[in-house]
């Protein structure tokens, strides 16, 4: 388990779409998570993924929410499961730390989960009953986007007790786009002044409409970060400037494009 040096925006159980800013979150853990390597789901539906928790945990259907579908490689979408959800690993001497992270490793084809090494603690939080443990999964530094794990721990009695969040299967392709080399920030940064700078001119010479009005005095604060994303091309870099922009990692061409900064 990393410790982050990137502040993760995030809402535990809500889908990201930017991760911006920095600064160090303290570990919580005593213990790494112990490395996993999970194969490809072997899943043939949700009704089979429920089966399987409801027999290995002793839940209630009405306790297992899986309103996402299933893809080639696995499950997508939001995860609502309540109930004793303890390891079979669990020990009474586990501290919270401990136990979510043999549930993460014991658990890691259901949550679509390649290497549980990869997955990263971004916030914790106090609650009534213990502790809410978030996790977000990293490649090569680069995060896996809206891909986030949030389970609470009873501190009293030592049970996680319930675990929500958003999730898809990381696939191979995905390991393999995270160590290739991609543009640079600064090439990113500089693409898209330049073409924000032509539009301005065009704007000016009353030949466009199009987007917010140009800032020059705001160049150089467009918030750019690397994310991974299930589809190809797999990395992508999120722009926020006078537009938002989905770039290609790799080549620079511009994937989704929509009004930005509002002045």
């Amino acid at each position: 388990m990393k410790m982050l040096t990137e502040k993760i925006y995030i809402a535990a159980v809500k889908k990201i779409s930017f991760i911006f800013g920095a600064v160090v979150l303290a570990m919580l853990g005593q213990s790494a998570l112990m490395v996993n390597s999970a194969v490809a789901a072997s899943w043939a539906d949700k009704a089979e993924m429920k089966h399987y928790i409801q027999q290995k945990y002793k839940v209630r259907n009405s306790k297992i929410t899986l309103p996402g579908s299933m893809t080639a490689n696995g499950y997508s979408g939001t995860v609502n499961i309540r109930g004793d959800l303890n390891p079979s690993t669990a020990a009474q001497t586990d501290t919270p730390e401990v136990l979510v992270n043999k549930f993460l490793t014991e658990e890691a084809e259901f949550l679509g989960v390649i290497n549980v090494s990869d997955l990263s603690l971004s916030a914790y939080d106090t609650t009534r009953r213990g502790g809410k443990f978030y996790y977000m999964y990293f490649i090569n530094g680069i995060p896996a986007a809206n891909w986030n794990i949030g389970l609470r721990v009873d501190f009293s009695s030592n049970q996680i007790w319930a675990i929500s969040g958003s999730i898809y299967p990381i696939s191979q392709q995905m390991l393999t786009a995270a160590n290739k080399p991609t543009l640079t920030k600064q090439q990113v940064r500089d693409m898209i002044s330049g073409a924000e700078l032509r539009l301005y001119e065009k704007q000016k010479a009353g030949e466009v409409t199009e987007g917010a009005t140009y800032n020059p005095a705001r160049v150089g604060e467009e918030r750019i970060a690397k994310f991974l994303i299930p589809d190809p091309p797999y990395v992508v870099y999120k722009v926020e400037s006078h537009f938002r922009y989905t770039i290609n990692a790799f080549t620079g061409e511009v994937l989704e494009k929509s009004p930005g900064w509002v002045e």
